[in-house]
């Protein structure tokens, strides 16, 4: 009831006259768009929170709509303000060309904190290679590396908490770009001098192990039970682990097997005690990919980043 009362307030939208129009206050709404929060986006512009709560007021008059609804901790969107947001991150850039004349983004001077949110094995490949680049080419810039699952990855990034994300993404919604940086096929992974599987396991070398599974491949994982099905066959699953490092480290140290990708699986082989080999049926690939939101297509910085790191994972 409250909330359908706090439409009606702003129902009716009055008649805009242009010069009567505050780009500060636009400014305001692409903030608090982003952060999803008055104390983050009072934060970002430098403004105390009345006057970004006093600039949301002005704002909700000037549209003639609430724009954003607090539901618990967080000010959600109106269908109004995504609506304004899919044009107003371009208009925005716009006015700050024009006022910034002929400027050409130079990443040596680019002073910004970027967030990438990434799985272990995504985080092990990515901040080696481009610990250099950055040093080299954009020395003023930092990233933020954190570790974090597909779904919440995906949420981070719709709320503005992350800039890029980096992991195995299916579908994603049209207010995402998609990029996919490599497809990946499985393996099976086993510790050296393994009683039972010496090489390529048959399917009832692989129902004797205990398996480890990895929560971000829930796909794959469903297409090999579905593979042992038709078989008559099932897995014995011992254990779900958060990241490929913790599956590869148990599988190590014991009896156990896990099919993941083979990236990781390679990565961490210099490092461990393991074998791979190939699984006794065919599985679909598995994409790696990155995302980032929509309204970061066109700003200089977020371009030219999205460039670097698909030419370091190819």
């Amino acid at each position: 009831m409250h909330e359908r009362n706090s439409y009606c307030k702003y129902s009716v939208m009055k008649n805009i006259n242009l010069r009567s129009v505050d780009l500060n206050l636009l400014t305001a709404f692409q903030s608090i768009y982003d952060h999803r929060s008055i104390t983050k986006a009072s934060a970002s512009l430098g403004l105390t929170q009345p006057a970004v709560s006093h600039a949301l007021g002005r704002l909700r008059t000037q549209f003639g709509d609430p724009l954003f609804l607090r539901i618990k901790s967080k000010m959600v969107p109106t269908p109004r303000a995504y609506q304004i947001a899919e044009t107003l991150g371009d208009i925005l850039r716009s006015i700050d060309d024009l006022v910034r004349g002929d400027h050409r983004f130079d990443p040596t001077t680019a002073e910004r904190q970027v967030r990438i949110g990434v799985l272990d094995y995504g985080m092990a490949r990515l901040a080696i290679r481009f610990a250099s680049i950055i040093v080299r080419e954009a020395p003023r810039l930092i990233l933020h590396f954190q570790n974090t699952s597909r779904s919440l990855a995906q949420r981070m990034v719709e709320d503005g908490e992350l800039d890029f994300a980096i992991g195995p993404f299916g579908t994603v919604p049209p207010t995402f770009e998609r990029a996919t940086l490599i497809s990946d096929d499985c393996v099976v992974v086993v510790r050296k001098k393994h009683p039972n599987i010496r090489r390529r396991p048959s399917l009832k070398a692989l129902c004797r192990s205990g398996h480890i599974c990895v929560n971000d491949l829930q796909a794959s994982d469903e297409q090999i039970d579905q593979e042992l099905g038709r078989h008559g066959m099932h897995r014995h699953k011992v254990m779900f682990v958060p990241y490929f490092s913790s599956a590869l480290f148990a599988v190590s140290n014991s009896n156990l097997v896990t099919i993941i990708t083979r990236g990781p699986a390679q990565l961490y082989k210099k490092f461990l005690d393991i074998n791979l080999f190939e699984t006794p049926f065919d599985l679909p690939p598995q994409e790696i990919s990155m995302i980032r939101h929509q309204r970061s297509v066109g700003d200089p910085l977020s371009d030219w980043l999205w460039d670097q790191i698909k030419r370091l994972w190819s």
